[in-house]
């Protein structure tokens, strides 16, 4: 094959639309799985819901036997399980949002090049192809930008759904630990009883606190990454903590006071755990539960019931501003490292379309767009 041949822009264009195809394959699958995952999280939840509801609308036979404590032992393998694939789904979606947007952006990037090759194509679409590829121009609103706004509003709804695992968690360890009163009408303090029950498991609430606030961390990290895509670096990582906390001291200190929270928060909760057993082995907890005066007022639980939440709430403040704060770090410190060495990339876009002797910038330099947020 001569070189003619080789340098032909119908062979280059063909070779474009190939690997344009794969990409779009590549996003295809993406997008399936994550539908795939919604669906399967959505049937998860209806199950769930539809398990714990049972055992309150069923016969008065299922009251006192031992298909209480099945029942319980079930829900409590489908709320663990439910938890886990949610959690692990969330997780991945970051990376697939990443994926994907480099999919986009590499699909509209093949396309820019076959118009450079193309002079028809570019005088005839109706897309402003022509006027990208010259100028670098772009329309404003990058549908492939992944805003903060939008991304922290993920997180807090799936905070909130994610919440309600440990509370069925321990819905369904109270039909274990207690089958008769749990279930049973005629007892009126059931409300009371998952309350004492759920300060005594508050290590849920506190693994709920950090599974979900890592599955948040991870998915605003990876809105950071997506929109850091671009020529020069189409894959881009989020800096290792360790990093940050070198460069900046006052973030290092923040980190610390969060494992404090943490620490004071694991005393807490083994001594809601302690206390809890003490009460259950003791036979005890239904008959002080029955009589509301009597177990509320003494000291020691009034003490715990006050101080979970308090704790909960003090450790969940100083997580949110930890990841805010990194995430404003990394963004400083990307921008300033862009300033000082830009990319030739980025200088090309940085200019009118010539170089710095006034002669214009050649099609392939200047068909590379930003990209970068």
């Amino acid at each position: 094959m001569t070189d003619a041949a080789l340098h032909d822009p119908a062979n280059d264009i063909e070779i474009l639309k190939l690997e344009r195809t794969q990409v779009w394959e590549r996003y295809k699958q993406l997008d399936e799985k994550d539908r795939t995952n919604r669906r399967n999280i959505a049937q998860l939840y209806i199950l769930l819901v539809a398990f714990a509801a049972a055992p309150f609308t069923l016969t008065r036979e299922f009251i006192g036997t031992a298909a209480s404590r099945i029942w319980g032992f079930g829900g409590v393998w489908i709320a663990c399980a439910t938890w886990y694939y949610a959690d692990r789904v969330m997780f991945g979606h970051g990376d697939s949002l990443v994926e994907k947007v480099l999919c986009i952006r590499q699909a509209n990037r093949i396309r820019e090049m076959s118009a450079a090759l193309s002079p028809l194509y570019s005088r005839l679409s109706l897309l402003p192809v022509r006027e990208i590829v010259i100028t670098g121009y772009r329309p404003t609103g990058d549908p492939t930008h992944v805003g903060d706004e939008q991304l922290t509003n993920s997180s807090y709804f799936y905070k909130l759904v994610s919440f309600f695992h440990p509370l069925y968690l321990v819905l369904f360890s109270c039909l274990i630990l207690f089958p008769i009163e749990f279930t049973d009408p005629r007892f009126h303090a059931t409300r009371l009883l998952f309350l004492r029950v759920l300060v005594g498991f508050s290590g849920t609430v506190f693994l709920w606190l950090y599974t979900s606030s890592r599955v948040c961390t991870h998915i605003l990290k990876a809105g950071y990454r997506a929109r850091r895509i671009g020529p020069d670096r189409p894959w881009p990582l989020f800096p290792s903590e360790a990093y940050l906390h070198r460069r900046l001291p006052g973030l290092y200190r923040l980190h610390v006071w969060v494992k404090l929270a943490w620490m004071a928060s694991a005393v807490l909760f083994g001594l809601n755990l302690v206390r809890l057993v003490y009460l259950f082995l003791s036979g005890a907890l239904p008959l002080q539960i029955a009589i509301v005066e009597e177990v509320w007022w003494q000291p020691l639980d009034v003490w715990l019931a006050w101080l979970t939440p308090v704790a909960l709430g003090i450790t969940y403040a100083l997580i949110e501003i930890r990841i805010r704060a990194v995430l404003r770090a990394a963004r400083a410190l990307d921008s300033a490292s862009r300033r000082a060495s830009p990319s030739p990339v980025q200088l090309d876009l940085l200019s009118d379309g010539t170089d710095s002797a006034g002669q214009p910038l050649p099609v392939h330099s200047a068909a590379l767009p930003g990209g970068v947020a």
